[in-house]
Formats: C-alpha cells, structure tokens, sequence
C-alpha cells in the first residue's frame, strides 16, 4: 500500500471529474427527478459512507472521461481527433524529467489544469444531453436552462484547457532552452 500514490493530477484530473459526470448520470437516470427541484431531496440522501464507496468508482469514471475529454479538446483545437504526434511530446518528457528538476512540478500542474477542462468540458456536453434527455421524458422546460448551461460550461471549460496547453507547452520549450543553455556552459 505505500506504493500508492495519489498526487494533485489523480485528483484535479481524475477524481472530481468522474465524481461530476458520476452525479450527472445519476441524476440524468434517476426517475425521481422530474425537475431540479428534486435534486436536492436525491443529494439528501447521500451518506458519508456512500461517498466513500464511491471514490473509486469516480476515479475510474475520470480516467476513462479522459480520453473523450482529450478528444474533444482535439477536435475543438485542431477540427479533427488525434491530431498530437506523441513521439517528440515524449522525447521532451523524457529529458525534462531527466534535467528539469525544479521545472517539473509547474509542467505538471499545466499538464494537470489542461486535462482538468478538457474532462469537465466532456462532462458538461454529457450533462447537456442528459438535460434534454430528461426533458424529453419529463417535460419541465427548465431542463433546457441546464442544457443551456452546461453546453456553456463545455466551451468555456475548452478554452481553459487551450489556455493552459499553450503555458504547458511555452514552459516546456522555456525549460528545454534553459537545459540546454545550462549544459552546453557546462560541457
């Protein structure tokens, strides 16, 4: 068990935005909620015990959101999925973990910030269907509000994350240059 780790990525990257989408189906699927006015009375019902339990299962839900987040970052960047060459991202991370030092743990908080939009951005596309989806069954116009919004919560969470891709990768090149300086004065 002290192999374990969980670090500030696991948790921003992973955790809160399985347990998001986690509530989101939930409510999306329960039959009690009608209208949102019922979500509260459903959230009443949620004991410590209960959020426990569900920890890993929203772990695992994040780690699985991260792919269609990061997809969907792609094909609102670049207009088409899996545009990213991984081959040089790769060679980067490797000699910035080599030399990097210091740098490392704000490349990771970008790094950690950026795939923390990209995944509440698929959530709030995922809860905007939902709405609809719970419109259509429930008829309350209401829904279209929170669709509306949620919709707005996936754009904006889209441009937050290609803000913090274009720090991680300005940093990356900064502390690239900055290695490479300092080992030619050193060689």
């Amino acid at each position: 068990m002290d192999k374990i780790r969980i670090d500030f990525f696991d948790i921003l990257g992973y955790l809160v935005p399985g347990s998001v989408l986690l509530m989101v189906l939930w409510i999306g699927v329960d039959a009690h909620v009608a209208c949102i006015g019922d979500i509260p009375d459903l959230l009443g019902k949620v004991d410590q015990k209960g959020l426990l339990f569900s920890l890993f299962p929203a772990y695992i839900t994040g780690f699985m959101l991260h792919a269609f987040g990061s997809s969907l970052y792609d094909l609102y960047v670049h207009k088409k999925v899996g545009k990213n060459s991984p081959g040089k991202v790769q060679d980067d991370w490797a000699y910035i973990r080599e030399y990097g030092g210091k740098h490392i743990s704000i490349l990771e908080r970008w790094y950690a910030l950026r795939a923390f939009s990209q995944n509440l951005a698929a959530v709030g596309l995922i809860a905007g269907l939902f709405s609809l989806a719970k419109w259509w069954h429930a008829g309350y116009y209401e829904w279209f509000i929170v669709c509306a919004f949620s919709i707005g919560l996936c754009w904006m969470a889209l441009k937050r994350s290609a803000i913090f891709d274009r720090f991680l990768s300005e940093d990356i090149a900064a502390v690239l240059r900055l290695n490479l300086k300092d080992r030619k004065s050193i060689i």
